[in-house]
């Protein structure tokens, strides 16, 4: 067999090899992936070394995303954001993930039955992202039920109890303080971004300097020069809200118990002010629509993501006139990066670097955490976490937390609402 037959043939090999994994490669792609494109500052805000090897070497977004940027993008679609300024809602979309969690407040007794959606739901992310904690406090054996003289566990549950108060302006930060913030992280942010691109860029490196095909290099620096357009044009975000805000909003004296219901995670009490609590609930972090520039940003960011549509079926199309080398060199590429994003899935990292995570990982380690923004209240948060080994026993534990909070409330059952 001639050279020229044989090449055709490997051109023709690849290409269905590609179109293969193309296929079966975008199943493996996640929507938060989309999700950290339209929110860098809450998803490139810490980086230890644990991180630092994460993004540098799963992150890439050079794969076959089209499926999932499709997805993506019909759920703009149905949620009405193409009709025009203002228009449509953003909860539930890539701009806004929603938790689909409710809350009760637990402290009165008119709505302690009245389910409140908890929305984008800061603190219920936080709570996820709790491992167990160094001290592991237990309540007392008599909680377990013996059966046949032996202890059957059949799960171990978390109590969380958060408590929340305003940081006054002229408080300093002690030893055990952690101060955190949305919007001064721009270094943090391009670092993470050209971190979370490193294969990409190694691999554009080797096509040029060692292949001599420099239309490949561009082309695998897209996913990188993407990332970083979208924290130019990426949308302007609620933060924390002023005292005088919250202060329309109720009483900043009173202190009340919500409980979270998030089984999956275990039980979670948040007990403060509730105007300091259920912003978290309601607006922070919504993106702002006030202005035109607003609807650009917005225009701008959803156009970002149908680029990513346009990325592997271009480079799929152009391997008709790749070298053969070149084309082992993108196919290859294309594998790890499928490979990358098994294993992110599986392991449950698409949420390196967030925001939610950094501040789990302060509270497990016994600190207090100040989160603050610009023009809004400095908000405290501690966290103390008790593990049982009944679900029976973690009711009564967030019961015990209410009767201590409103020791001549008459408290209601569980099974009442």
């Amino acid at each position: 067999m001639d050279a020229p037959s044989q090449s055709n043939q490997m051109q023709a090999l690849v290409g269905a090899l590609g179109s293969v994994i193309g296929y079966l490669g975008s199943e493996v792609a996640e929507k938060v992936l989309f999700e950290r494109l339209m929110w860098p500052q809450r998803y490139y805000n810490d980086l230890t070394f644990s991180i630092f090897l994460k993004q540098g070497f799963l992150m890439t977004m050079g794969g076959p995303l089209h499926a999932a940027a499709l997805a993506t993008l019909d759920v703009f679609r149905d949620s009405g954001l193409y009709k025009g300024t203002r228009r449509g809602h953003m909860l539930g979309t890539a701009f806004l993930p929603s938790t689909n969690v409710t809350n009760f407040l637990r402290t009165d007794s008119d709505s302690r039955g009245i389910a409140k959606q908890s929305r984008n739901g800061f603190w219920v992310q936080v709570l996820k992202n709790i491992k167990d904690v160094p001290v592991k406090e237990h309540v007392p054996r008599i909680d377990r039920q013996p059966t046949n003289d032996l202890m059957h566990v059949r799960t171990r549950q978390p109590v969380h109890h958060l408590r929340f108060r305003l940081v006054s302006d002229i408080e300093p930060p002690g030893e055990h303080v952690i101060c955190i913030s949305e919007e001064r992280t721009t270094l943090n942010v391009v670092l993470g971004i050209f971190l979370s691109e490193l294969s990409a860029v190694i691999s554009a490196v080797v096509a040029g300097a060692r292949m001599r095909d420099w239309w490949l290099v561009p082309y695998l620096c897209i996913p990188l020069i993407l990332k970083l357009l979208s924290v130019l044009v990426n949308v302007r975000r609620s933060g924390l809200e002023s005292y005088l805000e919250l202060q329309r909003s109720g009483s900043l004296s009173d202190s009340v118990v919500i409980e979270v219901q998030n089984p999956n995670h275990g039980f979670a009490v948040l007990e403060g002010p509730e105007p300091v609590i259920r912003q978290f609930f309601r607006h922070y972090g919504h993106p702002k629509r006030d202005t035109c520039g607003d609807r650009v940003r917005e225009v701008f960011s959803i156009l970002l993501i149908y680029l990513f549509v346009l990325i592997f079926p271009v480079g799929l199309v152009a391997n008709l006139w790749m070298s053969t080398e070149v084309q082992y060199l993108w196919l290859a590429y294309q594998l790890y990066a499928i490979l990358a994003m098994h294993i992110v899935r599986i392991f449950g990292w698409e949420g390196c670097g967030r925001t939610e995570e950094r501040v789990a990982g302060h509270l497990r380690d016994k600190m207090e955490v100040w989160l603050y923004s610009t023009g809004g209240c400095t908000v405290g948060v501690n966290l103390r976490t008790t593990y049982v080994d009944q679900i029976k026993a973690g009711e009564t534990m967030v019961q015990e937390i209410v009767r201590k909070h409103r020791p001549h409330d008459v408290l209601k059952s569980h099974a009442t609402v």
